[in-house]
């Protein structure tokens, strides 16, 4: 959640600067913005499940939770195909991310992208920011709140 709403509020800055959210608009932000940059590279390697980041424990619940509940009996067999396509998506999703994380921080300048960030936007990256460290490196508080929930409202079989 915290790293999907800053990326987007990264995104959003960039196309209102340069009017585009194509990966040419991201080459060289690292030198423009580089608050920007960094915050966007957290938030892509947190989406890809990358620790210490909040994205990894999302991720490992999961697909901890789908190997659980698969290993219950042969009704949720099919559960384990789920959970190797989240897997696959993640490896596509990473090299993806990676591409403009390599754009930012390598790629030339082709459109003007020298984004001053705005104080509303910046403060929603920075939530970001705060949601994806905290969450990652201290995950116990939220942890203890989630993992309750399939007990409560019964939806993994006992």
């Amino acid at each position: 959640m915290f790293a999907n709403m800053g990326a987007f509020a990264v995104v959003a800055a960039i196309e209102g600067k340069t009017g585009s959210v194509d990966l040419r608009a991201f080459r060289g932000l690292s030198r423009s913005a580089p608050f920007y940059a960094v915050s966007m590279t957290i938030f892509m390697l947190s989406l890809a499940g990358i620790p210490p980041l909040a994205g990894f424990f999302a991720k490992y619940y999961v697909f901890a939770a789908g190997i659980k509940m698969a290993a219950v009996g042969s009704l949720y067999h099919w559960v384990y195909w789920l959970v190797g396509i989240g897997l696959v998506t993640s490896v596509f999703a990473l090299y993806y991310y990676a591409k403009v994380i390599k754009a930012m921080y390598f790629g030339a300048v082709e459109v003007p992208n020298d984004v001053k960030p705005a104080r509303s936007v910046a403060m929603v990256v920075l939530v970001g920011l705060v949601g994806v460290l905290l969450f990652g490196l201290y995950p116990h508080p939220i942890l203890d709140i989630v993992t309750r929930i399939p007990q409560v409202f019964a939806f993994l079989p006992q």
